[in-house]
């Protein structure tokens, strides 16, 4: 269901409408990343995973503009981050492609990716 791009951007603005409604101020989501893409709402492009974490800064963005035009900012202080999840079965060569992907989305998006780059250290 959220593997279409105007999907993708309701399911943050609705997501973060319900941790306001039950009072939730940070939040992590854990994507499943691995698909890689997302088709466009028209079908004819696809957005990446660093696409998809610019559809997400994008969302949170517009969702904190309207909280401040609302002055409610303070129901939602913190915010959300992403947490990069893969599947913990995949074969090494294919976790080593993932984490790599990962340090470049944390390196792009700081802000919105959790974890510490400097903590990964595959081999290459």
């Amino acid at each position: 269901m959220l593997n279409y791009e105007s999907a993708y951007i309701d399911y943050i603005g609705r997501a973060i409408d319900r941790f306001i409604d039950e009072k939730i101020m940070y939040a992590e989501l854990r994507p499943m990343l691995l698909d890689k893409e997302i088709p466009t709402d028209d079908g004819k492009r696809k957005v990446d995973n660093a696409g998809q974490m610019k559809l997400v800064t994008d969302a949170v963005a517009k969702k904190m503009e309207q909280l401040k035009a609302e002055n409610r900012l303070r129901d939602f202080p913190f915010g959300l981050k992403i947490i990069y999840c893969t599947p913990r079965s995949i074969p090494p060569q294919m976790m080593e492609r993932e984490m790599m992907e990962c340090i470049q989305l944390k390196i792009d998006y700081p802000d919105l990716i959790c974890g510490k780059q400097e903590f990964f250290s595959p081999r290459l």
